[in-house]
């Protein structure tokens, strides 16, 4: 979020200094999510009184975590840019850059994991680029009906579970195998499906049988 130009006064790492933000333990490749648990949507005290421009700037928000996630790839991509000699390879397969492209869902593991969570879907010809995956849910219109709410929890959890393992590994060298990671993702799956109030149909019952839940009792 550093260097990211978001506002007409130019990036934030041109106003406070990365010795004010190291004070802080604020990384260079924070995005604005993680800055947002930790601050809302305020600057610190002690910023905005040696900077008060802070005043005329708002910490900006985030539609989605996805946004979170392409601003700290796309910051990597540029770093491999400026220090060619540097290696960036994804922490899941570590044969190509860590790209957003590559990350969801063209690197083996993370193809895995979607390619078997695709198999429970109603639209099993889904792609395996993001961004095409993302434009067809754009125009495909947010529908109440079981399979629509589906397709946008398994993308959603599909996304953020295979970001959550690159960072596992990038940061606490942690590391689960693919079929660990689809396990838990079907769990939390389940688990969602499982709040939803529900009415008897054709749809339900074959998302019940296709993901092994009982919606039907909630009633």
């Amino acid at each position: 979020m550093w260097f990211d130009k978001w506002c007409s006064i130019g990036p934030i790492e041109q106003i406070v200094s990365r010795r004010d933000r190291y004070d802080f333990r604020l990384k260079d490749d924070m995005v604005v999510a993680e800055y947002r648990q930790l601050y809302g949507d305020s600057w610190p005290d002690e910023w905005r009184r040696k900077y008060p421009v802070l005043d005329q700037i708002k910490v900006p928000e985030l539609k989605n975590n996805h946004d979170a996630m392409w601003n700290r790839l796309n910051i990597q991509e540029r770093l491999l840019i400026w220090n060619p000699g540097a290696s960036y390879n994804c922490h899941l397969c570590d044969i190509e850059v860590d790209s957003v492209q590559h990350l969801f869902f063209k690197c083996d593991y993370s193809k895995q994991v979607w390619g078997k969570l695709k198999e429970k879907l109603l639209f099993r010809g889904l792609s395996n680029e993001l961004h095409v995956i993302m434009e067809m849910m754009a125009i495909y219109p947010y529908k109440k009906q079981i399979w629509s709410i589906l397709t946008r929890l398994v993308i959603d959890a599909s996304v953020y579970f295979v970001w959550q393992e690159r960072n596992k590994r990038c940061f606490q060298g942690v590391k689960r195998n693919s079929e660990e990671l689809i396990t838990i993702v079907q769990d939390y799956i389940k688990v969602k499906l499982l709040t939803l109030k529900v009415k008897d149909s054709k749809a339900v019952r074959e998302v019940e049988q296709k993901w092994g839940v009982n919606l039907m009792k909630r009633m």
